[in-house]
């Protein structure tokens, strides 16, 4: 049986009701024995919840085949796709990844993870609290373990980014490892994106060439949710559009032979499609090593319902041609 794993410092996509699931991202070209973990047991937060994030206590999304169609609480995500390869997978939980007792001033929405190996570690970083201005504690966090599936501790004993940098918020990170190791950080909601690159031991930044630290690279109609994957040679920068809570949720890109862009926006690749979805949005992507079939992974909700949590995980493939993404064609 074919066992998928998710490539590194992607999935933020929400599976399941409750704080206990969260997709797993593994490192590109590698197989490890892990697919999708319990997050953060150890956290209490009477908070609601968005895409992978992990806002816990919550309303995660629709779970069934139905409109407002649920299963068991105990049993597995549902995940929503026609092909082959989610029906070969095998899925595993992991519990308990990380102990939030080492970021005691997280009170509520932890969410948007992304996880990058470097030297023989793997770090998991997050969203805290959502916050609204300077000042307030929380930001994006990092946390550090020897195994990808944990545990993880906190690493710095304090968050990594606690303030608005060219007015992007602190949240949504996105690491992203590229073939001569530099570890990038790409992040940022409330329509503004950053990019930085990681220091040696991870625990900040190095200054680009211009002195600059954090430069800005939004890209036309940018909100939220960025990932970025490298394919021949070229970047990929995609990125969620409209409100995560209702049917404007899509997602567009933009390639440049840059890390750092410019990214201008080229076009959108998924957008609601009734009556299958509506709002899609905050995806992650998977690759299947040794191969060049690609997936993306991302969330929508049903024609219809109007709840902004009730969203559920959906995988379609991630087609390519002549340096460009084709329209994705929701199943």
């Amino acid at each position: 049986m074919l066992a998928v794993y998710f490539t590194a410092r992607h999935l933020r996509l929400i599976l399941a009701r409750r704080p206990k699931a969260i997709w797993r991202a593994c490192l590109p070209g590698k197989f490890l024995a892990w697919n999708w973990t319990v997050g953060f047991r150890h956290i209490k937060l009477p908070t609601f919840l968005r895409s992978f994030r992990f806002w816990t206590g919550f309303r995660a999304g629709a779970r069934g085949s139905g409109a407002g169609g649920e299963a068991p609480d105990d049993g597995p995500p549902i995940v929503q796709s026609t092909h082959g390869l989610c029906r070969r997978a095998t899925w595993e939980k992991s519990e308990g990844i990380i102990d939030m007792a080492d970021f005691p001033w997280a009170w509520r929405a932890v969410w948007a993870p992304t996880i990058v190996e470097k030297d023989g570690y793997y770090y998991l970083m997050f969203a805290t609290n959502d916050i609204q201005k300077d000042g307030e504690p929380g930001g994006l966090e990092i946390a550090r373990s020897t195994s990808p599936g944990g545990p993880f501790r906190g690493y710095m004993g304090k968050p990594l980014i606690d303030r608005f940098v060219n007015r992007a918020q602190p949240i949504d990170a996105h690491l992203f490892k590229d073939d001569d190791g530099t570890v990038y950080l790409y992040y940022g909601g409330w329509g503004h994106c950053n990019v930085a690159r990681m220091n040696q031991d991870m625990t900040g930044f190095l200054p680009f060439p211009d002195g600059e630290i954090f430069k800005e690279i939004t890209p036309g109609g940018y909100v939220e949710g960025p990932c970025v994957l490298k394919k021949d040679g070229l970047y990929y920068f995609m990125w969620s559009l409209g409100s995560w809570g209702d049917g404007s949720y899509r997602i567009a890109y933009g390639t440049s032979d840059n890390a750092l862009g410019p990214f201008p926006n080229k076009s959108t690749i998924l957008a609601s499609q009734e009556p299958i979805g509506t709002g899609p949005g905050h995806h992650g992507y998977l690759h299947v090593p040794e191969t060049d079939e690609w997936f993306i992974v991302y969330h929508r909700r049903i024609v219809g319902n109007d709840d902004p949590g009730s969203r559920f995980l959906c995988i379609d493939r991630l087609e390519f041609r002549n340096g460009e993404i084709l329209p994705v064609v929701m199943t």
